[in-house]
């Protein structure tokens, strides 16, 4: 290839990756689905827009930068080897590779935004406000007009008497903002625009408040926790994180149990959700098949074939004029939605201690991260919201929730930074 067609090749690819993260969060609101094609169409834009030298200086120029990759690669080994007692062999070694494929991915991801040039970098900050902004005008639309863009997309209809309850199509939007505020306002803070930064934390909350995301409440109010002891106590922070990372580890097997058996029967006045009530069911039932293979667990991905999942219990709810509700749910529905408790049943404690090793060193690798105070704040907070938001949502492997990780990373390392003989994004 010549250089003039190398050079056209390069600037499809950086307008491609333009483009992802343009549209990422915007189509969320619709389908958070649509976060799968949206990171593939950014790995493909970086591809096109990096050499392979940008992946080998990205992988191999710091050591914690090398040592998270490395416990992520023999996490995703373990994985595939546990294919072998698995109680579904094909999934958990086709699971196996798709996670691979998206570690690889990312790493490509980031390598292309970490070698762009300042112009690049700028442009794809003003694609990620400008998206993020979208974002909230569209959720802010479908809160005030019941969902109309969702029932075009599911029914082809503006209908209102087709079921739509409860908001529940555009709550992994508003779920996905608890995650993605801090990225965004890194990136207003880089350019000095604190009141924009400020304007993009409270209108994600007021966002996850509105379309009623506890759990991404939960997780969004724990990241700016952490950015906030950060901030006061720096690497003390991410210290207690870590080790608070371990306990959890250790201990969330059996926490479930320390519950007691729940009822089926409640009134209309239960101070917890009915969602809340069903996740904690689903925990006790994922704890006691974790005492029945703890070491290796049952096989990567294999949540929804473990014995007695499918399960049905009946749940009534008494109304105040005294008339029941009545709700049927599985035992395990298709995963724990809880991260830490994914892990020890699907690959046991030997899973369990590579993701913490992993999650450590996560934490020790933002430490060493070359930015001001404030930046790196934001960036143990994004971490620990991603870890909030994976312990109460979402399964461990869905594409669209790892693809909506990566892409909040490749969010935060647009922010321009000092080297300063440190580490980088």
């Amino acid at each position: 290839m010549t250089v003039a067609s190398d050079r056209l090749v390069s600037r499809i690819g950086r307008l491609m990756l333009i483009t992802a993260l343009l549209i990422a969060l915007p189509v969320s609101v619709v389908s958070s689905k649509g976060l799968a094609p949206a990171f593939i169409l950014a790995v493909l834009g970086a591809l096109l827009s990096l050499d392979l030298s940008g992946v080998r200086n990205l992988i191999a120029s710091h050591r914690s930068r090398l040592a998270v990759g490395g416990a992520l690669l023999a996490f995703v080994g373990y994985g595939m080897l546990s294919a072998f007692w698995s109680v579904d062999p094909a999934r958990s070694l086709k699971v196996a590779l798709t996670l691979g494929a998206v570690l690889l991915g990312g790493v490509v991801l980031l390598a292309a935004i970490r070698h762009s040039n300042a112009r690049a970098r700028y442009l794809l900050r003003q694609a990620c406000l400008i998206g993020f902004g979208v974002t909230l005008a569209l959720l802010a639309f479908e809160y005030l007009t019941g969902a109309t863009l969702n029932r075009i997309a599911r029914f082809g209809e503006i209908n209102r008497d087709l079921p739509l309850a409860d908001m529940n199509f555009i709550k992994p939007a508003a779920s996905l903002l608890g995650v993605f505020l801090f990225p965004i306002a890194a990136i207003a803070l880089s350019s000095g625009r604190r009141l924009l930064a400020a304007a993009a934390v409270l209108g994600s909350l007021a966002a996850i408040v509105f379309v009623s995301v506890s759990s991404a409440a939960i997780a969004a109010g724990a990241g700016l926790f952490a950015a906030l002891l950060y901030m006061l106590f720096r690497r003390w922070a991410l210290r207690l994180a870590a080790f608070s990372v371990c306990i959890i580890a250790i201990l969330m097997p059996v926490i479930p149990n320390q519950v007691p058996p729940l009822q089926t029967h409640y009134t209309y006045d239960n101070p917890f959700p009915n969602s809340a009530m069903h996740r904690f069911r689903t925990w006790q039932f994922t704890a006691e098949r974790i005492a029945e293979k703890p070491v290796l667990g049952w096989g990567l991905d294999s949540s929804r074939h473990v014995p007695g999942g499918n399960t049905e219990v009946e749940v009534f709810v008494t109304e105040p004029d005294g008339s029941s509700i009545q709700f049927v749910e599985q035992l395990m529905p298709l995963h724990p939605h809880n991260w830490f408790l994914q892990i020890w049943l699907e690959l046991g404690a030997v899973g369990m201690a590579m993701l913490a090793a992993v999650l450590v060193l996560l934490l020790q690798w933002i430490g060493s991260v070359g930015r001001s105070r404030a930046q790196t704040a934001l960036l143990f907070g994004q971490a620990v919201a991603i870890i909030g938001t994976a312990s109460l949502s979402f399964g461990a492997w869905q594409n669209w929730w790892l693809g909506a990780v990566f892409l909040s990373f490749a969010f935060a390392a647009t922010v321009e930074h000092d080297d300063g003989g440190r580490e980088t994004v």
